[in-house]
This record gives structure tokens, C-alpha cells and sequence, in this order.
């Protein structure tokens, strides 16, 4: 199994204000539809900036993605109650990990700040033991989240291993 800048932790602390307010019956019908209609694209650019740091998203890539797409209130809506309930998942699913009986692979950048591997791929990593179920961790250096573009060296190593 390759995991990528996956998150396979319960993290410390909440969610910000807005998962919980979108997600919610009074926020489906007023916060989602004005983010829905007047989210600026130079907001939509800044968050995925801040996804990338330290580097830029590809050229492109929210045509390629379609922004658009998941800033519809439908869209939006399904996406803050995914998150929402991700920590309850990832609670139930951590202690498991010792069980796995197949190797795991996860590949991270070191500076994601979204989605620390400190906090994620590290402690699964550690959680896996033995040399059959053995898990490996390779970061990469430098790079934030590496989710929508790996380095290639690194995922393909990491699928070959696996």
C-alpha cells in the first residue's frame, strides 16, 4: 500500500470555524452559498499556494482541478462534512494499523503544512512493526504537500517496494 501525504492521523486540537459552520444545517443556507457565489479566484489561489508551500501549484492547476467546480454549493457543502467527520474515521482506524500484514509505503514532503507528516505519516510509520508488515517513510525534503504531485523518483521507489 502507497500512502501519500495522506492523512492517517487524529490530529491535535479542531478544525478552524469554517468545516464545522459549512458542514452545518444554518451554514448550508448562508455561509455555503456566499462562499459559493463571491469567493474571489485570487482567494482560490492564495489557499492553494498555501497548500503547495514552499512551492507554487503547477502551472494550471486550478483549471485543471476545476475550482470552479468544487466551490459549488453542493460541491462545497459534501467537502466540509467529508473533513468534518475524517478525524472521528481516523480515530477508529490508527489503532489498526499495528495489524497490517502487507508493506506500506508513504511518501510526504517534509513541509507540508496541511497535513504534517509529524503528525500523520511519521506516527503510522512507527505504528506498523515487524519486518514482514514493515512500513517506510520517505520524505521529501523541502517540499509541502506532495498529495497532487509526488516526485516521480519517490512514488514510483515506493510502488515498487510495495
Amino acid at each position: 500500500m502507497v500512502l501519500v501525504s495522506a492523512a492517517s492521523q487524529p490530529w491535535p486540537g479542531r478544525l478552524g470555524p469554517l468545516y464545522p459552520l459549512a458542514a452545518s444545517a444554518i451554514g448550508a443556507l448562508t455561509l455555503v452559498p456566499m462562499i459559493s457565489a463571491f469567493a474571489p479566484q485570487w482567494l482560490v489561489e492564495r489557499v492553494l499556494k498555501a497548500i503547495f508551500a514552499p512551492q507554487l501549484p503547477p502551472e494550471g492547476y486550478c483549471a485543471l482541478i476545476g475550482t470552479g467546480l468544487s466551490l459549488r454549493r453542493r460541491a462545497f457543502r459534501n467537502n466540509a462534512r467529508q473533513v468534518n467527520a475524517l478525524r472521528a474515521h481516523l480515530e477508529a482506524m490508527a489503532p489498526r494499523y499495528a495489524g497490517l500484514a502487507l508493506p506500506v509505503e508513504l511518501v510526504h514532503g517534509s513541509a507540508d503544512k496541511v497535513v504534517p507528516p509529524d503528525i500523520h505519516s511519521a506516527p503510522t510509520a512507527a505504528a506498523i512493526p515487524g519486518k514482514s508488515r514493515s512500513a517506510r517513510l520517505r520524505e521529501c525534503r523541502g517540499r509541502g504537500s506532495v498529495r497532487d504531485r509526488p516526485p516521480r523518483a519517490a512514488a514510483s521507489a515506493a510502488a515498487d517496494r510495495a
